[in-house]
């Protein structure tokens, strides 16, 4: 079992969540840290401490004597009570400054303190940003002045470093067997640059990322920002952002070869049932389903997908609804999660929550996402394109995913939101981009995707599950 301090925190609450999600046991620290007497609450049988817990100037004003005891004494008296347990503390890149705040030369004292054992780990973070983030620095004051008019004087063009919350609790956890000392690597962007992104959600909120090689991180403070204040956006939602992924040369080849493979191992399916189909993408998989099934929802989240992609139907019905927030009058027998997961906040909770209310008892859910150990993603890696197969790519971030999964990691999430997986396996292989594609003939794409039905699923472009209630 894990415990963790500061677990209501900003980082620590979605370390929380993320070590619930991958099922390993894991127990909040919730006493004063500076009252050794209220730790005998807790088992000393821990494996793991991630520390978390601190006095952070940036919330509040603190006096530095306040600073130091919370941070280098509590700190002591955790390790000293839980001697014997592997030590991960959570420090700032700030303690390799010059000239060091009382905060940062809390956490290098503390530093020095959790280091005194050699199986312990140090993990330096940059600024962590994202959903949920509060405290008074640079992200939060420009998101006010691009809401709400505050005015975000910027005097010097210094260069920080930043990374994303879900980015930072996914290496803190992968760190957990690590020893010593690891900084964590963000994005470095100047003052001035970091105003330009902001300034261009203001005056554009559908305008793609102004500045090149920023786009990951570009999404990711749009996504900071319909968090906080979902009604900024209004119709010209991230979702609308996204209409562009569904034209040009490269969705028409992503029409010819994906959908139409998806299209087929939908088609048994749905056949005179009652089905809900999570997103309209360009139109094509519920048109073609229209003529299959009995009835047909439609889910989608951005009005102007619907305006530009939806057709006439008796039998279909499109319906303008984040996901997280649908309420269907009757349950269905299929439920259609085509490139959903990869797209969404929170793909555990989607389906524990919504797909288990929405499914009849004996319905089936499939799922299919992009498939991170695909041949083109692993040939992009040897090639340098990509650090790792699981980063997302500018295809990924255009069409608004935020992960990449591989098997393991989608039969995890099923089995965490308390489905089963019936079956699952892989459709289609990719060695090139879809732009490169672009001349293939259908009847050439059609044989890759029968061939890629003998092909071990985990080298395949697309993973698919289908998903049932347990019994």
């Amino acid at each position: 079992m894990i415990l963790v301090t500061g677990a209501t925190g900003f980082i620590g609450k979605k370390i929380m969540e993320s070590l619930d999600k991958m099922r390993i046991e894991c127990e909040a620290f919730a006493s004063d840290i500076l009252d050794e007497s209220s730790y005998k609450g807790y088992c000393r049988e821990y494996t793991h401490i991630i520390h978390c817990a601190a006095l952070i100037p940036h919330k509040e004003v603190y006096k530095a004597n306040s600073i130091t005891e919370v941070n280098v004494k509590g700190t002591a008296l955790l390790q000293d009570y839980f001697a014997g347990v592997k030590f991960i503390y959570i420090s700032t890149t700030d303690v390799t400054r010059e000239a060091l705040s009382d905060y940062a030369e809390s956490k290098l004292l503390s530093e020095k303190l959790v280091l005194s054992s050699d199986s312990n780990t140090v993990i330096r973070l940059p600024s962590v940003f994202g959903p949920g983030y509060k405290q008074k620095k640079l992200i939060p004051m420009l998101i006010e002045e691009v809401v709400n008019n505050a005015p975000c004087e910027i005097t010097s063009n210094d260069q920080r470093e930043y990374l994303y919350i879900d980015s930072c609790v996914d290496k803190i956890i992968a760190n957990l067997e690590t020893k010593g000392v690891v900084t964590l690597q963000g994005i470095k962007i100047h003052n001035f640059d970091l105003r330009t992104l902001f300034y261009t959600i203001r005056d554009n909120k559908k305008a793609p990322c102004p500045i090149p090689g920023y786009e990951e991180f570009y999404n990711q403070i749009l996504t900071t920002i319909q968090y906080k204040y979902p009604e900024f956006f209004g119709n010209c939602d991230i979702l609308t952002r996204c209409d562009d992924a569904y034209r040009g040369t490269k969705a028409t080849v992503e029409g010819n070869f994906m959908t139409n493979a998806t299209i087929e191992l939908i088609k048994p399916l749905v056949s005179g049932k009652d089905v809900l189909n999570l997103g309209l993408g360009n139109g094509k998989t519920s048109q073609v389903l229209d003529q299959h099934v009995k009835s047909q929802i439609v889910v989608e989240g951005s009005g102007e997908i619907i305006r530009s992609f939806s057709f006439p139907s008796g039998r279909t019905d499109f319906i303008e609804s984040y996901f997280e927030d649908y309420s269907p009058s009757k349950k269905f027998d299929v439920i259609l999660a085509n490139h959903v997961l990869e797209h969404v906040d929170d793909p555990v909770h989607l389906m524990r929550h919504k797909f288990t209310r929405w499914i009849k008892s004996d319905g089936v859910i499939f799922v299919t996402v992009p498939n991170a150990k695909s041949l083109h993603r692993l040939v992009g890696k040897q090639m340098g394109l990509l650090k790792s197969e699981y980063d997302l790519n500018q295809s990924d971030i255009n069409a608004g995913h935020q992960r990449v999964y591989d098997i393991d990691h989608l039969l995890a999430d099923i089995l965490a939101a308390g489905l089963k997986t019936e079956d699952f396996g892989g459709y289609n292989l990719k060695i090139t981009s879809l732009n490169q594609m672009k001349d293939w003939s259908q009847d050439l794409l059609n044989a890759i995707f029968e061939v890629s039905k003998q092909m071990p699923p985990e080298i395949c472009t697309n993973i698919w599950a289908k998903v049932r209630k347990n019994d």
